[in-house]
């Protein structure tokens, strides 16, 4: 599973209208929903309306091109993001070839503590439309429940989404269906059948959504994937090499912030890098040139947050690729699993 490499249908389901979300994000933003410092304008996100930023959030110097308000600070002085994940585990029931998160090469989960703390951090600094949570597996999680209701409680004006493969669906206590009911939690299905995974699991694990009547979307995964790396022969991922500016204007995960051991990245391709470095799985000299991005911290302002998020192409860009490049979905063999050529 955000994450799921094939990240164009993130774009299509962030733009998504709808009037309970619509009714949420105002009641979130109060009346006007905007800071009114200055008299520059730039539209808003999702079609809203004309969003006012500081000067010194427009302005800043040390950063690059800018895109134009996606990150906005809202009213309540808190930084307004599209759409933020967070990997709750690392490992995966299957062993995706591309998954951009690394999965078939990590194992473990984050504790529900930490991960709780992340979001009570952070809430007070950003407000996202969405918050997605996924891995990994996400239903691996023990603790998934008690996640699910502390993110609820703590960003109650935000959509929680779950992506999952959907495979372990038949074993999840009907509790936790209960849980994804009254927080209104969407979980998207990627769907792996093929690669020696019947369609009719994929169907069970839809019907089982549906017989809840918890929200769902069935997103197709068994083709084509976005490749974000490179595969040697022995299935080694390594990074490309490219030009900054291409590779950014190809990216179609552009609003894919990730929260990361209390870190907040705005590119969670670069989170789940560093981390399968931290972890061993990466080689830490293959992927040097990823790992010199310095990720937000709590002691960031929300104008520095605001800066840092609008920011266009950044130097560790070269290591995904300059155009959209389409891949086989395939699972590596399970000899390979947990060997990612690290340190």
């Amino acid at each position: 599973m955000m994450s799921n490499p094939n990240r164009v249908d993130i774009s299509i389901h962030v733009g998504l209208h709808n009037q309970d979300r619509e009714s949420k994000m105002q009641a979130s933003m109060g009346q006007s929903g905007f800071v009114h410092s200055t008299s520059t304008f730039h539209y808003g996100s999702h079609g809203m309306p004309n969003v006012r930023m500081s000067q010194n959030v427009l302005q800043n110097p040390a950063e690059p091109r800018q895109n134009t308000a996606r990150h906005y600070i809202r009213q309540d002085g808190r930084v307004n993001i599209p759409y933020c994940e967070i990997d709750i585990v690392h490992g995966c029931n299957l062993r995706c070839a591309q998954c951009s998160h690394f999965s078939p090469y990590r194992s473990g989960l984050v504790a529900k503590e930490d991960i709780i703390d992340w979001l009570e951090s952070w809430g007070k600094k950003i407000h996202s439309d969405i918050i997605n949570l996924l891995g990994g597996e996400p239903f691996l999680h023990p603790d998934l429940a008690e996640i699910v209701r502390e993110s609820s409680r703590i960003f109650p004006n935000s959509n929680l989404e779950i992506t999952t493969n959907g495979l372990l669906l038949p074993r999840v206590d009907f509790a936790v269906f209960e849980v994804l009911r009254k927080a209104n939690v969407k979980v998207i299905v990627s769907d792996h059948s093929g690669n020696d995974i019947p369609y009719r699991q994929v169907l069970d694990s839809m019907n089982i959504l549906r017989k809840q009547n918890v929200q769902h979307m069935l997103r197709n995964s068994n083709r084509l994937w976005h490749a974000s790396c490179r595969w040697t022969e022995d299935n080694v991922p390594v990074p490309f090499q490219s030009n900054l500016r291409r590779a950014w204007t190809a990216c179609d995960a552009k609003d894919c912030k990730s929260l990361v051991d209390n870190k907040l990245y705005k590119c969670s391709i670069l989170a789940n890098i560093a981390k399968s470095v931290e972890e061993g799985v990466l080689s830490s000299s293959l992927w040097q040139a990823a790992l010199t991005y310095k990720p937000l911290t709590l002691d960031s302002t929300v104008d520095e947050i605001a800066v840092h998020l609008n920011t266009n192409e950044i130097p560790e860009c070269s290591n995904c690729p300059e155009q959209l490049l389409f891949v086989e979905n395939k699972q590596l063999p399970s000899s390979r699993v947990g060997r990612g050529e690290g340190p």
